[in-house]
Formats: C-alpha cells, structure tokens, sequence
C-alpha cells in the first residue's frame, strides 16, 4: 500500500474532521485575499481623494535674505539675490523620471494692478492647467479663453462687477465667466486671468512666481518626486 492509499483512506474514516480542516485552510486564504484586497483598495480610494484637493508641491524661487536690526530693533529681511522661475521651468518638471505620477503642472504670476481706480490682486494661469480645487464654488464657469476671468467675491464687490461685466486690464478687454465663493484665501482678491494677459499686464513677460504640482499620492512617494524636481531645478525651492 502506497502513501497517498493510507492517507485517503484515513481521510474517508475522518470526514468529519478533514471537512472541519479543509473549511479552516480555505477560509484563512479567504481571509488573507480579501483583506490584501481591501486594503490596496483603501490605499488607491484615499490617495485619488487627496490628489483631487490640488497641488501637494509648491516650486518657488530660491531667494537669499539676510536679516536686518539695528541694536534689540528687528527690521525684518532683506532680499540679497533672488532667482527667477520661467516657463522653461514647468517644462523641465515635465521631464523627471517620475514625470508619469505628476497628474498637473500649473505656473503662476501673482502681482498687484489697477482695474479702473481699484487696485486688485492679479493671478495669471492657465486655467486647463489648473489643479482641482474641490473647495471653490464658482457661479458661472471657468475662463476657457484670453479673454475671459474669473472673480474672487471681495474683487467683484470692489470692482461692482458681476458675470458678463467687461472689465480692463493693462489695456485687454476681458469678460466676466464666474464669481468665486468667499474662500477665507488671497483668491476672495483677486482677478484670476490667462498667465499671458497677467505676463502683459504686469511686464514679466516670460516670468512666474510659483509653479503648483499635483502630484499622484498613490506609485511614487512624495518625498522621490521633491527631490527629482529639485535636482532638475537647482535655482527653485
């Protein structure tokens, strides 16, 4: 008699026990599958949650500041040298080698102008560009050309303006598309315009102050993605 002969022939002397065994083994497995695959699950639901906020990374220019007092009086800092970002930079970012785990790549202008007698705060982008910001609550829509902006709810109250006004700015005639919801931020100031009419009309025509990444929390660790940026960018932070 062989091996396996014994060993079936105490496994049909013992049902009940190997029913009991093999129900066991099998819903351990089960067990150890279905967790493995809640758990991947959960893992890729929280990160696509945390990539709709936006931007996770903030590239601005690298800037040396030294510190000013006279005797116990502090009188803040003092630039000493100042890098500049351009949009040459957006494009290097698009080229590190994690560059498939970066969902959005958005240069910005940020400056002060006058719109009529009203000095506002100006946010140039490109609005196709744009991180999702599940927080704004806009009435209208979003600018689609040059000649369109969008309102932050303090700059339509200061400039008494609503969707469809035109406004002026630097000389380019735009359209009102939507007015954001009050947001607690700079954006309730502002006029969010095309980064080229804000390059215009605040004479940096190849400038950007900051540049926002989106960034996929999920196939890459943040930290990786921050260090490949910075090496491809040496003069940014």
């Amino acid at each position: 008699m062989h091996l396996h002969d014994i060993a079936w022939e105490s496994v049909k002397r013992r049902k009940a026990r190997f029913a009991f065994v093999l129900a066991a083994v099998v819903l351990g497995i089960g067990t150890v599958v279905a967790l493995a695959a809640l758990t991947r699950t959960m893992q890729t639901e929280v990160g696509d949650e945390l990539d709709k906020f936006g931007a996770n990374i903030v590239v601005t220019p690298k800037s040396d500041v030294l510190d000013l007092a006279y005797g116990s009086l502090a009188l803040g800092g003092l630039p000493v040298t100042r890098e500049e970002l351009t949009l040459d930079d957006a494009v290097q970012i698009r080229s590190i080698p994690n560059h498939h785990n970066v969902s959005a790549v958005a240069p910005k202008l940020l400056g002060v102008t006058t719109v009529g007698e009203t000095r506002v705060v100006l946010i140039g982008t490109r609005f196709a560009q744009e991180p999702g910001r599940q927080w704004w609550q806009i009435s209208g829509e979003l600018p689609r050309t040059r000649e369109q902006v969008l309102l932050g709810a303090d700059a339509a109250t200061a400039l008494r303006a609503s969707i469809g006004s035109t406004l002026s700015i630097a000389g380019h005639d735009v359209q009102v598309t939507g007015v954001l919801a009050p947001t607690g931020s700079m954006d309730d100031r502002a006029i969010l315009c095309d980064l080229e009419v804000a390059q215009q009309a605040l004479g940096r025509p190849h400038g950007v102050s900051l540049i926002e990444v989106s960034a996929l929390c999920r196939g890459c660790p943040i930290e990786d993605i921050v260090a490949q940026i910075s090496a491809a960018l040496p003069h940014a932070k």
